[in-house]
C-alpha cells in the first residue's frame, strides 16, 4: 500500500515540475500566443501613465470648480443708497400693484404682516414674482421698492449659478440661501430692515417638472427638478423677502404659485404709457411729435431706453440735438423684429 502512494507521489511531482504545453489554438484561436513579462510590465506602465493623466485631469477639474466657486460667493448686497433713483412710468394696474407691494414691505407694515402670518400659522416670509416681455422694468421695479423701502438687495442671476458640473447648480442654489439668511440675521441684529433677495431671469428653474422613470432620466431633468425641489423647500421655510423676476408668462409649476404672494404681469405698455415715458424723457419735442413717436412703435420701456442712448449719441457727435426725423429714424433701427 506503501508502494502504491509513494509511485503516485512520485508521479505527481513529475507532473509538477515538467513543462506544460498547451495547443496555441487552445489559447486564441489560430494566432501564436504567449505571454511575456517585459510587455506585461510595459503594459502596467501605460496603465499607470493613463491613471496619473486621469487623476491629473480630475484635480485640474476639482480647481475649476473650487475657482467657480469662489467667483460666485464674492455677490454681495447692494447698500439702498447704491441704487439710482428713477420715476418709472406703469400702466394703471401695474402700478396700483407697485404701491401695495412697497406699502406691505415698508418698514412700518412689514413686521405687523409677518405677526400676522404668523398668528395665523402661515409662513412669514414675503414672494413676488413679475413676470412678462423682456424690457419692461420687472428687475428695475425691485430695484426702485427696495431703494424706497431702504432695503439691501442681494442680486443673483441665475446664469451666474449654474454649473456644469453635475450636483453643483443644486449646491449654490443652498449656497444662495444660506447667504441670504445670514444677511438677514445680521440685518436684524443691528436693527435694519430684512434684505430683499432678487432671483433674476429665473426662466429655467420656474417651470412645471419633468417626470421620468427611476435612474432612466437624463441628468439635465433629474438636476433640474432637484433644483426645484430645493427652492421650493427654501420658499416653505422663507422668512425674508424673495423677488423673483422671468420672461415665462406661462407654464409655471403650480407648486411655486402656491408659495407666492404676489404675481404681477408687466405687459409692453400701451399708448398712453408710451407717451408718458417719451414725454418724461424728450420733453423739448412738441406734444403732436411725442403722440406719434408713441403711436408707430409699440416699445417696451427698455426700447426707449435705447433710442434714448442712441439720441444721446448723435448728440455727442453732431454737438446738436437730433432732429425728429433722426429720432423717428433711430426707432425705426433699433428693432430688428418689430
Amino acid at each position: 500500500m506503501n508502494k502504491i502512494v509513494e509511485n503516485i507521489l512520485v508521479g505527481s511531482a513529475v507532473f509538477l515540475t515538467s513543462p506544460i504545453w498547451i495547443p496555441v489554438e487552445l489559447v486564441k484561436g489560430t494566432k501564436e500566443y504567449f505571454i511575456d513579462s517585459k510587455k506585461n510590465n510595459q503594459k502596467k506602465e501605460e496603465d499607470s501613465s493613463k491613471n496619473n493623466q486621469v487623476n491629473e485631469s480630475n484635480n485640474k477639474e476639482d480647481e475649476n470648480m473650487e475657482k467657480e466657486n469662489k467667483n460666485y460667493e464674492t455677490l454681495e448686497l447692494i447698500n439702498p443708497n447704491k441704487i439710482k433713483s428713477l420715476n418709472l412710468i406703469y400702466p394703471k394696474n401695474i402700478l396700483q400693484n407697485m404701491k401695495n407691494i412697497s406699502k406691505i414691505l415698508d418698514t412700518n407694515y412689514f413686521e405687523t404682516f409677518q405677526k400676522n402670518m404668523k398668528d395665523e400659522g402661515w409662513g412669514t416670509g414675503y414672494i413676488a414674482l413679475f413676470y412678462g416681455a423682456p424690457g419692461t422694468g420687472k428687475t428695475e421695479s425691485v430695484l426702485q421698492i427696495a431703494k424706497n423701502t431702504g432695503r439691501a438687495i442681494y442680486k443673483v442671476d441665475i446664469a451666474e449659478i449654474q454649473s456644469m458640473w453635475i450636483g453643483e447648480t443644486g449646491w449654490r442654489v443652498r449656497g444662495m440661501f444660506k447667504k441670504y439668511k445670514k444677511y438677514c440675521k445680521t440685518a436684524l441684529s443691528k436693527n435694519l430692515p430684512i434684505p430683499i433677495l432678487l432671483i433674476n431671469e429665473a426662466d429655467a428653474l420656474l417651470g412645471k417638472r419633468h417626470s421620468f422613470n427611476s435612474g432612466s432620466g437624463p441628468i439635465s431633468i433629474q438636476e433640474n427638478n432637484q433644483v426645484q425641489n430645493i427652492l421650493l423647500e427654501e420658499f416653505e421655510i422663507n422668512e425674508g423677502i424673495i423677488f423673483l423676476t422671468t420672461n415665462m408668462s406661462e407654464n409655471l409649476d403650480g407648486a411655486f404659485e402656491r408659495r407666492i404672494f404676489d404675481k404681477v404681469k408687466f405687459d409692453i405698455p400701451d399708448k398712453d404709457t408710451r407717451k408718458k415715458i417719451w414725454k418724461l424723457n424728450l420733453s423739448e419735442l412738441p406734444e403732436e411729435k411725442i403722440d406719434i413717436l408713441a403711436r408707430d412703435f409699440s416699445f417696451t420701456g427698455g426700447d426707449i431706453n435705447i433710442v434714448l442712448r442712441n439720441i444721446k449719441k448723435q448728440k455727442i457727435i453732431n454737438n446738436k440735438m437730433p432732429s425728429f426725423n433722426e429720432i423717428y429714424n433711430i426707432c425705426k433701427t433699433i428693432k430688428i423684429i418689430s
